[in-house]
């Protein structure tokens, strides 16, 4: 599998340009240390020594993707304030084009953690909870459509903040159908009806559960173990919710189902059941899981735009996710490190 890995990462990823649609953020992390409790109140004090920003969300899909010269175009939302303009500065080193990003009325999208060492203590969100213009909505879906004629591969990043509407997500899947291009989504909440169409979703285990009632989530797996994952051995209510699973697909006209398991890995679920894979995890030491999701669909998106076999995919999404996952912070993959890590299998 090793080599396998390293000659795919030696195809040209330039020719296999990627459109992003979705919730757009900012990802800020103060990081400092605890050495007493303040006297006005239990809490403690973090003594700060420095302070990260890094694009989340939609965009961390993006940076993933450019992180192995992937021409990427990323569309959203962001505000008229210094969030928007560290977060387009962000984007822009990276070489991420933020044309697409539309200036709205509400604020920019953001998340502060306050870090002592490896600990979060506190996150700090701000967004806003008002709809959308109906303007600004109209202008956004005009700019999908033009964007998505030159995209190898589509992919939807909902994040529950209000961009991945229904009539964004059927606009772009309907559009992206006709002309043949693929389109993966990153899903949120309990009904998927309006990503029906798409070539394939792809929840985690706990989201897939909520949306199918009846299933139980006490011994589903929430985050990845720390240490080697190479577990191949899918436990009953895993196995039974995969089996539940089936059925989104012809009501969602789905292509196939693509479900994370964290140390279990990743499975396939296909329209018939001798179609369907696993691919057990590649996971080496765990530091914190934010973004695990994002660089997944931004490795299951590339292989779909370079029409590799599924196994293919799983494996490029599961050791990349494996890198991830072992460093502090929302951290895109890059070619290096996943060279680093493909020799290292």
């Amino acid at each position: 599998m090793a080599s396998r890995i390293s000659e795919l990462l030696d195809i040209d990823f330039k020719r296999y340009p990627i459109l992003v649609v979705g919730d757009v953020m900012l990802d800020q992390y103060l990081w400092g240390a605890v050495e007493r409790i303040s006297p006005e109140a239990p809490v403690p004090v973090l003594r700060t020594a420095h302070k990260t920003v890094s694009p989340g969300g939609a965009a961390n899909v993006a940076m993933n993707l450019a992180g192995l010269g992937v021409p990427v175009r990323l569309a959203g939302f962001i505000g008229s304030d210094e969030d928007a303009e560290q977060l387009c500065a962000s984007l822009q080193t990276a070489g991420i084009a933020t044309q697409g990003l539309l200036r709205g009325g509400l604020p920019t999208i953001s998340k502060t953690r306050i870090m002592a060492g490896r600990q979060q203590l506190l996150r700090l969100d701000v967004e806003s909870h008002e709809p959308r213009p109906e303007a600004e909505t109209a202008a956004y879906l005009a700019q999908i459509e033009s964007q998505s004629a030159q995209a190898a591969a589509i992919i939807i990043s909902d994040y529950a903040k209000g961009v991945a509407s229904e009539a964004v997500c059927q606009s772009l899947i309907t559009a992206a159908r006709r002309r043949g291009i693929p389109v993966l989504v990153d899903p949120k909440g309990r009904d998927y009806s309006k990503y029906r169409g798409a070539t394939t979703i792809c929840p985690n285990a706990l989201e897939l559960a909520a949306s199918l009632d009846g299933v139980a989530t006490e011994h589903l797996p929430v985050t990845p173990a720390a240490g080697p994952g190479h577990s191949s051995a899918l436990n009953a209510p895993l196995r039974q919710m995969l089996l539940r699973g089936r059925a989104l697909l012809a009501k969602l006209e789905l292509d196939y189902l693509t479900v994370t398991l964290s140390e279990h890995g990743i499975a396939v679920v296909a329209r018939r059941p001798d179609d369907d894979l696993h691919h057990p995890a590649q996971v080496r030491e765990v530091l914190d899981v934010s973004g695990a999701g994002d660089t997944v669909i931004a490795m299951l998106a590339l292989a779909a735009a370079a029409r590799w076999p599924l196994p293919d995919a799983l494996a490029l999404a599961n050791l990349a996710a494996g890198v991830v996952v072992g460093r502090l912070g929302t951290v895109a993959i890059d070619l290096a490190g996943l060279r680093q890590a493909a020799a290292s299998i």
